[in-house]
């Protein structure tokens, strides 16, 4: 999603997949998010999980048993929470 918000089409976009992602009762992972701006809008459209360098940068993998045992799960907690997608962490 680093291109969201530039491109009014690209907006277009987004919503429509996931407004198809929520019409089929599917939960959607939006990939890339690198600001709080992109996931607040993201969470605001109903985006259910994501994944991007907001979150983390790509680790070793014994960072990453040390950012999984620390994981504070209420951390990004709001109305529509958007969480960290499978291998995002």
């Amino acid at each position: 999603v680093s291109w969201v918000r530039r491109d009014a089409s690209d907006d277009g976009v987004t919503r429509a997949i996931l407004a198809m992602g929520q019409s089929l009762s599917m939960q959607t992972v939006a990939e890339g998010i690198e600001t709080t701006a992109q996931l607040d809008w993201l969470r605001a459209l109903g985006c259910t999980h994501g994944q991007g360098y907001l979150f983390s940068r790509p680790v070793p993998r014994e960072e990453l048993v040390k950012i999984l045992n620390s994981w504070d799960q209420w951390k990004f907690a709001a109305p529509t929470q958007v969480t960290p997608a499978a291998g995002g962490f």
